[in-house]
């Protein structure tokens, strides 16, 4: 582990990240060279280090929402859209059976196929 220590000369302690003291940890990665001559373009023209601008895609990816958010919302618009989509549901007792008939007529396919 690398203790890297910036600090402003003027003493002024902004939001901006270079006027704080980071401790990095060394990690290696693996890029195909499509990926490390975009990366190496993109940090040439915005005057920072590949390295930097990894940290940057990685704090963005880290500040969104964790996958179980984002699967929840995903499942809660999916029921927002359906809702009301059943034109011709029937009483849950009809229903029910109507669905345990076909699991039987389905199950009789299924060992008939299989000549039991």
């Amino acid at each position: 582990m690398y203790k890297i220590y910036i600090v402003d000369p003027s003493g002024a302690c902004g939001d901006n990240p270079a006027n704080r003291r980071f401790t990095l940890k060394r990690t290696q990665i693996y890029l195909d060279e499509q990926h490390d001559r975009e990366l190496a373009r993109r940090a040439k023209a915005t005057g920072v280090t590949k390295s930097e601008l990894i940290r940057r895609a990685i704090d963005k990816l880290l500040a969104g929402p964790d996958d179980a958010d984002r699967r929840l919302t995903r499942f809660r618009r999916a029921v927002a859209a359906a809702a009301g989509r059943v034109p011709d549901l029937p009483e849950g007792r009809v229903y029910v059976e109507r669905l345990r008939r076909a699991d039987i007529e389905r199950q009789r396919e299924i060992d008939s196929q299989r000549g039991v």
